[in-house]
């Protein structure tokens, strides 16, 4: 009924019904306009007035990396002593099953034409490199690195306490029963509690986040410095940094941290330490029983003085 109201009243001839040109002069003598929302989110020239006083949204260009991802394990023990650290990296995967199986068997995950470069960064840097299609740990890198760091010991038969998160890949069967059978025994910290109970979220990761943080600023400032210089009109082109960069940074992070600092994070958690004392060694001493030993080994013939400049 509404519906045929209106048609009617729309009908009627004494209705004023402008040109689109006569509406226009009317609007621009009366200095009107029409404007209507075009979309949802957008807002009021009063709103947007509000939003700029209190938030400025800035764009920032990436390097085109933002997918790629390195997670880096890290361990100490109580007394400071650092141990090898262990990346990951993000790799797809390769199309051949076959291929793919080998990669992880011999090369770490990486294909033939990077494991060239991955080999020379860990021997250069004293890290173990790994990669897979997520960049994440996974049951088979837990058992690698616990393996790594417990499995080939001098006392197996001391147990040794390990402060672990609870994520799943840390708990499954297969790495329970493995640290079990090599003397290590397995804590579990509380979700939510990484903060207080973990040495390395008390006292380690804040200075070694800062190094890395400066060193990612600095490379910025190097690339945009060397674009200035260069005084051209191309555009500038953020680069992301390289796998051997990373791993250098990734040293001089980790060996930077003072012994001081990782020794605090289990301090703070009032743990019994082994308070056991290290026998001194007497260098005289050390040399006697060297000597002691040639000797030894000569009478059994199973050594003999082949120059000056014999050592042991």
């Amino acid at each position: 009924m509404l519906e045929d109201k209106a048609k009617e009243v729309a009908d009627d001839p004494v209705v004023f019904q402008p040109l689109h040109v006569e509406r226009k002069r009317f609007l621009a003598k009366f200095r009107l306009s029409l404007r209507c929302k075009t979309r949802i989110g957008q807002i009021t020239p009063v709103d947007s007035a509000q939003v700029v006083q209190k938030v400025l949204t800035v764009w920032v260009h990436n390097a085109g990396a933002e997918k790629k991802r390195m997670t880096v394990m890290l361990l100490s023990d109580m007394h400071g002593n650092r141990k090898t650290p262990f990346a990951v990296f993000k790799q797809p995967p390769s199309t051949v099953p076959a291929t793919e199986t080998c990669n992880h068997q011999n090369q770490d995950g990486f294909g033939r034409g990077l494991w060239a470069e991955v080999k020379q960064l860990m021997d250069n840097h004293d890290v173990q490199i790994y990669a897979n299609a997520k960049g994440w740990w996974n049951q088979r890198l837990w058992l690698l690195w616990v393996q790594y760091h417990f499995g080939s010991r001098d006392n197996l038969g001391e147990k040794v306490l390990l402060l672990w998160d609870d994520f799943s890949g840390h708990w499954t069967p297969l790495v329970k029963m493995y640290a079990a059978m090599i003397g290590v025994v397995l804590l579990k910290i509380p979700p939510g509690y990484m903060a207080s109970c973990q040495p390395a979220d008390i006292a380690w990761m804040k200075p070694f986040k800062l190094v890395l943080r400066s060193l990612w600023v600095d490379n910025l400032q190097s690339q945009v410095r060397a674009h200035q210089e260069r005084s051209s009109q191309t555009q500038f082109k953020l680069e992301a940094p390289s796998r051997p960069t990373l791993m250098a940074w990734l040293t001089s992070a980790w060996e930077g941290l003072p012994a001081a600092t990782l020794e605090s994070g289990f301090r703070k958690l009032n743990i019994p330490t082994d308070n056991r004392v290290l026998p001194s060694r007497d260098p005289v001493l050390h040399d006697r029983d060297i000597d002691d030993l040639v000797d030894r080994l000569e009478a059994l013939r199973w050594c003999e003085e082949v120059g000056t400049d014999f050592g042991l």
